[in-house]
């Protein structure tokens, strides 16, 4: 008997078990069925123009990819500085990349080449460093870091603007336009006598760039030092020092109680050798600063002496 509904229970259950089965397999039917009707609706209604042949497909991906940042559309170029004291050079900067890098626009967004552009913008000499990268979905996002000009130099056929690390910017037939107010630098036409190419002039003069490095560096110093504004420097070489003597010159603003407004001051200083001397320099300029003289002609130092030669006014 017990034998008998044990049989009786198993069968039951295995008729509960199938009769799950065979709901679980409709349920699954139907919901996979109607997921493939609703997308191929859905295809059909986004995107109607998709066919089986292979020149529509082609030109569907094509069109995607123009609708999904496929193509250049946009370029943005920001320069990152914190002086403001060439902001005019730096705004101009950027129109001239912004219209140089036009001839981008149109091109594949995925496959535009970011270091070809980033060593276009280098070899101008304006440009010290820049950084190219893609901003989705359509646009080039250009960052430069700019040269900042410092002086001019003389060349012998020209002029070469230099920036404060001594390195050759550009060469110019002439002085001219804003530029024009920053000093300028006489004495070392013979350094690029021949070279025409800023590669060829950063390369060639590795020495004479260390001595535009130390003159940069001097420049910055005593305009900052003085609160003055460097007009001119000539460079000289020292026969008995392996090195230059740089004259600077500038034109010092008088006390209220003078008869003149200003003063021409000229000061010599020995290549590399300067740096531990500004600070006396410094005294013996304000001690003149109190004393009508008209001009002031600083030969150098001697030890922790400068040897001066003032000149009375007339």
């Amino acid at each position: 008997m017990t034998a008998l509904l044990n049989a009786s229970h198993n069968q039951k259950v295995r008729g509960q078990d199938r009769e799950w089965r065979g709901k679980r397999f409709i349920f699954v039917s139907l919901t996979v069925t109607t997921v493939s009707i609703i997308f191929f609706f859905a295809l059909k209604t986004i995107f109607p123009t998709i066919k089986a042949g292979g020149a529509e497909l082609r030109d569907f991906a094509r069109r995607a990819m123009i609708q999904g940042g496929g193509q250049v559309e946009q370029i943005e170029v920001e320069i990152s500085s914190s002086s403001d004291a060439h902001s005019r050079f730096f705004e101009t900067l950027k129109s001239e990349i912004q219209m140089k890098m036009e001839s981008y626009k149109g091109q594949p967004f995925w496959t535009v080449g970011l270091k070809g552009i980033q060593a276009e913008l280098v070899e101008k000499g304006w440009v010290h460093s820049a950084r190219v990268r893609r901003s989705f979905p359509q646009t080039l996002a250009i960052q430069v870091t700019p040269r900042k000009p410092l002086f001019w130099v003389k060349m012998q056929k020209g002029w070469a603007l230099v920036d404060e690390t001594g390195y050759v910017m550009s060469l110019q037939p002439s002085v001219e336009g804003w530029l024009a107010d920053l000093p300028v630098v006489v004495g070392m036409r013979g350094v690029y006598r021949g070279v025409a190419h800023l590669d060829d002039i950063n390369r060639k003069s590795s020495v004479e760039r260390e001595a535009l490095l130390d003159l940069a560096a001097l420049i910055r110093e005593v305009e900052s030092r003085l609160m003055v504004k460097v007009d001119s420097v000539r460079v000289e070489s020292d026969p008995w020092f392996e090195g230059n003597m740089f004259t600077l010159h500038w034109v010092e603003a008088r006390s209220e109680k003078s008869n003149r407004a200003e003063r021409d001051i000229a000061a010599t200083f020995l290549e590399r050798q300067w740096s531990e001397r500004m600070d006396s320099l410094q005294y013996v300029l304000s001690d003149l600063k109190k004393q009508e003289f008209e001009k002031v002609r600083i030969f150098g130092a001697y030890g922790d002496r400068w040897i001066v030669e003032p000149q009375k006014e007339k």
